[in-house]
């Protein structure tokens, strides 16, 4: 009898080891339209500037470092589910950057685009820095 209640407490530990803890999701969720959001204004950037002439080379260079940042985002997102160190902490700098940056850019001139950006890096983070979060990354 005790062992087979051994077997089960050790069968239902080892299922749900594996099974992704709620605040992982939502960080992964908030991560992914971070990452949507700023590829697509990357794109909208290019279009509403090209049809006004040729860009400089420093405006492309600045749209495509910002659409490689989200890009990289987006594949931290997805390996989020691997349970590697690396990615929470590489993921948490990112979105410390970014509301660095956000709050910088509310101060000198706020806009929508700026708020929604911040707002996005402040609850991603918040579930990245997330106890059960870390706990589950750092096995």
């Amino acid at each position: 009898m005790q062992n087979t209640i051994n077997d089960q407490a050790r069968d239902i530990h080892d299922s749900t080891e594996y099974v992704t803890p709620r605040p992982v999701r939502i960080a992964q969720g908030w991560m992914f339209v971070q990452a949507f959001v700023g590829m697509l204004a990357s794109v909208l950037l290019v279009a509403l500037l090209v049809p006004n002439g040729p860009l400089p080379g420093a405006v492309w260079a600045y749209i495509g470092v910002s659409f490689a940042f989200y890009v990289g985002l987006g594949v931290l997102a997805a390996l989020l589910d691997s349970r590697r160190r690396w990615i929470r902490v590489t993921a948490l700098i990112l979105e410390i950057l970014m509301i660095l940056q956000g709050g910088l850019s509310m101060i000198t001139g706020p806009n929508l685009g700026t708020a929604v950006g911040l707002t996005l890096a402040v609850v991603a983070t918040r579930y990245l820095a997330h106890e059960e979060t870390a706990r589950w990354l750092h096995r």
